[in-house]
């Protein structure tokens, strides 16, 4: 094979990837994708029992994740994911504002940390219980 058509192999091959990258993007399901990662990684702290809730956030529900924090940033900025404090959390370097907290012992892979962010503009999809309206 050839220098030539070795490269058009291997741009078709990236172009196959970007293209199933890009479908799998766009058929990102709230309730499949997203509500798992939060459940097992952050209902813990952040979900329905009002007694083990930290910091006054609720991310259950669709108004306690739409909710404005303390930094000021809702914790859930479906228009803008990156604009999103939960975002902000899981990708920070700085061990007393990570999510999940390093002591927790739980982690969140960077597959995971990626569906977050592409799955969050499904959030207004979510009605108040949690569940998504189809």
């Amino acid at each position: 094979m050839d220098l030539c058509t070795c490269f058009r192999s291997f741009l078709a091959t990236c172009l196959l990837l970007v293209s199933a990258f890009l479908t799998h993007a766009e058929s990102i399901d709230f309730n499949r994708d997203v509500r798992p990662i939060l459940s097992d990684r952050c209902f813990q702290c952040h979900g329905p029992d009002g007694g083990n809730r930290k910091a006054g956030l609720r991310l259950d529900t669709r108004e306690g994740a739409l909710k404005l924090t303390d930094s000021g940033l809702a914790a859930i900025a479906p228009e803008d994911p990156e604009q999103s404090e939960i975002i902000a959390r899981i990708s920070s370097d700085d061990a007393d504002e990570l999510m999940p907290p390093p002591e927790s012992k739980i982690s969140l892979p960077l597959l995971k940390k990626k569906l977050l962010r592409s799955g969050l503009k499904k959030v207004p999809l979510m009605t108040n219980t949690g569940h998504s309206v189809h």
